[in-house]
């Protein structure tokens, strides 16, 4: 009884979360991400030991997180495709990462200030909450494909809280237990690795075990604090070499890489974005390379950082918050990740952190001088005013067509916005003209970014645009020639456009610069079928498969079955369109030809 009287707090935080994001449990999938993160992957859907391996052995999107993706696998088994379910697990977790930090924000009140217990609570429920209702959080959470944020921030609030746990008490059991959840927290999100810094930041200036001359932390009475973080620097250097080792496929061009402009940007627009999330987003405009930019966020960010500084040099727990906002956002600021806009609302997930600790502050101090429950009053109808807001910016993740017309209107200037709006238009409204019109706005504003440039090219192909589309492809490959999927749309138009010579030079150059590419000797061999040139087919035939090794492709075992109906090989033929309809029973080609070699 009396461990619940205790808790009501963490309840209390827990039951208003849950409440503001209930609009969340009625959302579908979006368009965005979410085929390529669970709804398109097999493996996830049937819960059995050989999934689980897969779950384990395969990177999703480019992103090693096989936990986030067993955290799918569950959901399926329990919920199947009711994805009612599925949001729920993500709210809970919000909710559960939300109490956590509240009892984090607790101990860390109660070392830098010397007030009644109720201040402390009030002030760790200001910051919980300013956390989990703020609008900035609501793409973490009603987004299905960043499971990884809210997963990953459960683990790194639970690893705080037991870091502090074993600090306070000294008991090595907690350590233990703080370092496998630190674990887990990186099977979720890579960017769950810099929490080793956290911790040291935490001895520095919360737990006052380390000085702030790094010179001496290799005193002998210092050294046990450095050694107790070993096994956590392992974890951090094995999830950073295997983000280094599985580099992007292709080379990055601008807006992609990472630059000083998005670092000044970003660490400037995210306080001011977490204090007043108005015209939130789900994709941003790129920032410009210009050198005023630049020099401007660099003001922004010296004025905006200026008192902190000063504030921080007399209070341990500001230099904190600070250098916590600093560590946990560097990873996604633009330095490091080549993201054509460094501000996305899901990065500042944890790094806001940061900004629940100052409004703690703020509000001790504010209660000091105005009193209990001026302070609470102010503070409250602050938080009060998120709450609608965050409400309303779950209505733009309801569906594909919500969030992507809702942020055209938002982010006009966002290339990809116009273009994700005029897919969701051309595949599922079957309006043509509007989603063209919404393909020129993305390629007017997109014209540097030789990947929207393709596939929009993609589109023009479908509709029979072959000029078009080549010029755009053509486009894509002067911007940046080692791309893959502009030799790929060259190919493929000039083909189209009966200019067969320059389709062969084209696709043999491809495949001499991605030989083992499969799709450039499928490619091949479906251009040598068209020839009837049976010999060549045959060899770019069997290099595809042994590129595939072993792995169904359906496009390409149907390629394979119409040459051996060509060479009048029944058997073979039927044998590869069979395993062309396993692979996908969608394949409509691959079903016909089963029909007539069936008969």
């Amino acid at each position: 009884m009396r461990y619940l009287k205790k808790s009501i707090p963490e309840a209390i935080i827990f039951f208003i979360v849950l409440s503001a994001f209930i609009p969340s449990l009625f959302n579908s999938f979006v368009g965005y991400d979410d085929p390529g993160m669970f709804l398109n992957i097999e493996q996830l859907k049937t819960f059995s030991i050989e999934n689980i391996k897969w779950i384990f052995s395969h990177r999703i999107l480019n992103h090693y997180h096989p936990l986030t993706a067993f955290s799918f696998a569950l959901d399926y088994a329990i919920w199947g495709e009711n994805l009612f379910g599925f949001h729920l697990t993500s709210v809970l977790l919000h909710c559960l990462s939300s109490s956590l930090l509240f009892m984090i924000l607790k101990r860390m009140l109660c070392r830098f200030f010397d007030r009644p217990k109720t201040v402390i609570i009030s002030a760790s429920i200001i910051g919980a909450l300013f956390f989990a209702v703020n609008p900035m959080r609501v793409e973490s959470v009603s987004w299905l494909s960043e499971r990884k944020d809210v997963l990953c921030a459960f683990f790194y609030f639970l690893s705080l809280l037991l870091f502090f746990c074993f600090r306070e008490s000294g008991k090595y059991k907690y350590l233990l237990l703080c370092f496998f959840s630190f674990v887990m927290g990186c099977l979720s999100k890579s960017m769950m690795a810099s929490f080793p810094f956290v911790c040291l930041l935490l001895d520095i200036f919360i737990f006052s075990r380390l000085p702030l001359n790094f010179l001496r932390w290799l005193k002998k009475e210092n050294r046990i604090y450095l050694t107790e973080l070993i096994p956590f620097l392992c974890i951090f250097i094995a999830v950073s070499v295997q983000v280094l080792i599985f580099p992007p496929e292709e080379s990055l061009s601008y807006p992609f890489v990472p630059s000083v402009n998005k670092v000044f940007y970003a660490f400037a627009m995210y306080p001011l974005m977490n204090i007043f999330p108005y015209n939130l987003s789900y994709i941003y405009a790129p920032v410009p390379q210009d050198i005023f930019f630049a020099f401007k966020y660099a003001v922004l960010c010296a004025v905006m950082a200026s008192p902190f500084i000063f504030w921080g040099r007399k209070n341990r727990l500001a230099a904190f918050a600070v250098l916590f906002y600093i560590i946990a956002l560097l990873p996604v600021c633009g330095l490091l990740n080549g993201a054509p806009s460094p501000v996305n609302d899901r990065y500042c997930y944890i790094p806001s952190v940061s900004f629940s600790i100052i409004s703690c502050a703020l509000y001790i101090f504010a209660a000091d001088r105005l009193g209990v429950k001026a302070a609470s009053l102010i503070f409250g109808m602050a938080i009060s005013l998120f709450l609608p807001a965050c409400v309303m910016q779950q209505r733009i993740w309801k569906d594909s067509y919500s969030l992507f017309s809702i942020c055209a209107e938002r982010q006009p200037k966002a290339a990809a916005v116009h273009y994700n709006l005029g897919t969701y238009l051309y595949m599922h409204a079957k309006d043509k003209k509007y989603a063209f019109d919404e393909f020129e706005k993305a390629v007017k504003l997109g014209q540097d970014q030789p990947g929207l440039l393709v596939n929009v090219a993609d589109y023009y192909y479908k509709e029979q645009m072959f000029q078009e589309a080549y010029f755009l492809s053509y486009s894509a490959y002067k911007l940046r020639p080692n791309t893959a999927a502009a030799w790929k749309a060259m190919g493929k138009s000039l083909l189209a456009m009966g200019m067969h010579e320059e389709a062969e030079k084209t696709m043999i150059g491809a495949h001499n610069i991605w030989s083992k590419n499969p799709y450039f000797t499928y490619a091949l061999a479906e251009f040598y079928i068209f020839k009837r040139d049976i010999a060549k087919a045959e060899f770019f035939a069997g290099k595809t498969l042994n590129l595939l090794d072993g792995d169904l492709d359906s496009a390409a075992l149907s390629m394979v079955c119409g040459l051996k109906m060509l060479e009048g090989n029944k058997e073979e033929a039927e044998e590869y369109c069979r395993k062309a309809v396993q692979a996908d029973k969608a394949n409509k080609l691959a079903e016909t030809r089963l029909a007539e070699l069936s008969k």
